[in-house]
């Protein structure tokens, strides 16, 4: 049962350890994670924001809501569309508003190696989709920079 899943293989999920950095390594890290975070290829500033609020121009409605519109032919944004289901138990469309992460409260866990997993494997439900990795010759980060990426995201909000 519940035991045999507990001690079975993870680490092709769990990914990677953490490298270890002194200070001086881990401000540099910082430093290149906020160039990933800014690129088109990585696409984090479309939804997250410039400055990781959770402000991007990108509002997405999350995985529900496209489910029972979409499938039924209704556009979201028109509430004369989506209306006429509410008496067949539709509720009102939701936007997946993306994390802000000066709060520093991630879905899935806040440790280096939890967000390493939500960027690898993305968020299942949500707009958030898998980071584009560097393997097999596909364009995208490697481990290293999506190790400075995570870096960056936990950086926002700091002292804050």
């Amino acid at each position: 049962g519940a035991q045999r899943w507990k001690e079975s293989e993870t680490a092709s999920v769990l990914g990677p350890e953490p490298p270890a950095l002194n200070a001086s390594e881990m401000a540099a890290s910082v430093e290149r994670g906020k160039q990933w975070y800014s690129m088109e290829l990585t696409a984090c500033v479309k939804c997250h924001g410039p400055t990781g609020l959770g402000d991007g121009l990108s509002q997405d409605y999350d995985e529900w809501t496209k489910d029972w519109t979409v499938l039924a032919g209704i556009d979201p944004k028109h509430p004369r569309d989506w209306k006429e289901m509410k008496p067949h138990g539709a509720l009102k469309p939701v936007i997946d508003r993306p994390r802000n992460f000066a709060y520093r409260a991630f879905r899935g866990g806040g440790e280096r190696e939890d967000l390493f997993r939500r960027l690898v494997l993305g968020i299942e439900g949500t707009p958030m989709p898998p980071i584009a990795r560097a393997q097999g010759g596909n364009p995208g980060l490697t481990d290293d920079q999506i190790w400075d990426l995570v870096h960056y995201v936990l950086s926002i909000g700091e002292g804050s």
